[in-house]
């Protein structure tokens, strides 16, 4: 890799001159993590609603649509939308993966898992350590995603299909949490904390479970969040009444749909949210905007 690639960027004024704006500065954080491991901040809800903004990729190597470079611009990319989410005061943000075509098991390509890994690392170096980040490798490798994000000091993973099954556009997704949570064992990795979609863009239960019944479900497996993703916010906000009665100590984190002008309708109940286009002025999976962040995150702290 050239030293005019990702190692430049990481090291150029503008990325020291917004780290610097954010809770303190990465240069700090990076040497703790040396002397330390990674660093790692446990993502509790409660003490604040949680505005994650969501980082999508380009296809990565050991995929059929991946191009040379791309896992250099997916870096450049990752770590400046990453940078105008923590100038914006976001609280973290989902490093997700972005291959057009993916395998519905825990088997990730190593060359891919390899990249993936290699562009958060650079995120959470050039990052303080209180910008909390999560990892979804698309579209269910879980314990690839807890892996990569207990290696590097990630906070979070989503979870596509954490209990039950799911159709997608590739094959029957189904859920391991017995596989997950002893891998999580495993590694020691306690802290991570497992966000479980339950209804949202990459899940609906095959079984026809009520979305009440699968939080309950996904709570007593251990997910210590639930993920739904409705366009409709009347309908949104009749599905979070029905998780509340269900299991009312459960966070709940919006995995979509939520703008400028519905956050405080739907964050006055929500627990969180991930958030995508709305910070993107450009459309999905362009750059983030750090003022279309601000102007959210005020709306979302004016709740608190």
């Amino acid at each position: 890799m050239s030293v005019t690639g990702p190692q430049a960027l990481l090291a150029s004024g503008a990325a020291r001159a917004v780290a610097k704006s954010c809770a303190y500065g990465a240069v700090g954080a990076r040497k703790q993590a040396t002397e330390d491991g990674p660093m790692r901040r446990i993502m509790d809800f409660g003490t604040r609603k949680r505005v994650l903004g969501l980082i999508h990729l380009l296809p990565l190597p050991g995929t059929p649509y991946f191009q040379p470079g791309n896992t250099e611009r997916a870096m450049a990319k990752a770590v400046q939308d990453a940078q105008a989410l923590c100038a914006g005061g976001a609280d973290g943000g989902l490093i997700q993966t972005i291959d057009r075509v993916y395998p519905v098991g825990e088997a990730v390509d190593p060359a891919r898992l390899a990249a993936i890994a290699m562009i958060v690392q650079a995120v959470r170096n050039a990052l303080p350590a209180e910008f909390h980040l999560g990892v979804q490798i698309l579209w269910n490798a879980s314990q690839a995603s807890v892996g990569v994000a207990y290696a590097v000091g990630g906070s979070f993973v989503r979870c596509t299909a954490f209990v039950g099954s799911t159709h997608s556009a590739y094959g029957l997704v189904q859920a391991d949490p017995v596989g997950l949570l002893q891998y999580v064992q495993r590694l020691g990795a306690a802290d991570m904390r497992l966000i479980a979609e339950i209804h949202s863009m990459h899940y609906r239960s095959r079984e026809g479970l009520p979305v009440a019944r699968l939080a309950e479900i996904a709570a007593q497996c251990g997910a210590h969040a639930v993920e739904i993703a409705e366009p409709d916010p009347q309908r949104c906000l009749e599905l979070m009444a029905d998780i509340r009665r269900a299991v009312p100590e459960l966070p709940i984190v919006l995995g979509g749909h939520t703008n400028h002008d519905n956050v405080t309708t739907l964050l006055s109940v929500a627990d969180g949210a991930f958030v995508g286009t709305c910070f993107q002025p450009q459309g999905w999976g362009t750059a983030i905007d750090a003022d279309r962040v601000r102007a959210y995150v005020d709306q979302v702290r004016a709740l608190e």
